[in-house]
């Protein structure tokens, strides 16, 4: 072998990596209004469903999510929350379509904490689908997932 052989790749490591899509987390089910919503892990293509769904919420629920006014987020942080390992960042979605185009309503996720044994936990909801129960929902869905991950506690502010 000649010593190139031998040398270590100069190629950086992939940015995002994941172990397998969790699709045994998918839920679907029928609202009382018979609008049919799906909660599902997101995926790294979601960022521009994520994003125009940020921009439907209104100024308070922003600012109550994001803690702060903002107005949108960058295109960085929405594939930051998309790019999720399932392990120690672990985000949902609730979608549901209109028309052909699905649309993202509802967004829960967590992000264990340092100590590996309790996760900080946020959920934002489209301001149109409010008190549908879809924040209910997403929680028990976190709570479980946390859980099956060897978590003790999930926080919130």
């Amino acid at each position: 072998m000649t010593p190139a052989q031998h040398a270590p790749s100069r190629e950086s490591p992939p940015a995002y990596r994941i172990s397998h899509y969790p699709a045994t987390l998918i839920d679907a089910w029928t609202l009382r209004n018979g609008a049919r919503v799906t909660l599902r892990p997101v995926l790294p293509q979601d960022h521009g469903l994520l994003g125009d769904m940020i921009q439907r919420l209104s100024q308070a629920t922003r600012y109550n999510r994001f803690h702060g006014a903002v107005s949108g987020l960058s295109t960085a942080m929405l594939h930051h929350m998309t790019q999720v390992d399932y392990r120690r960042h672990l985000a949902f979605v609730i979608t549901t379509t209109d028309g052909e185009r699905e649309q993202v309503v509802a967004d829960a996720r967590y992000a264990v904490d340092d100590e590996g044994d309790s996760a900080e936990f946020a959920i934002v909801v489209d301001d149109e689908w409010q008190r549908r129960g879809l924040a209910e929902r997403a929680v028990r869905a976190l709570g479980a997932a946390a859980r099956r991950g060897g978590l003790h506690w999930l926080h919130g502010s």
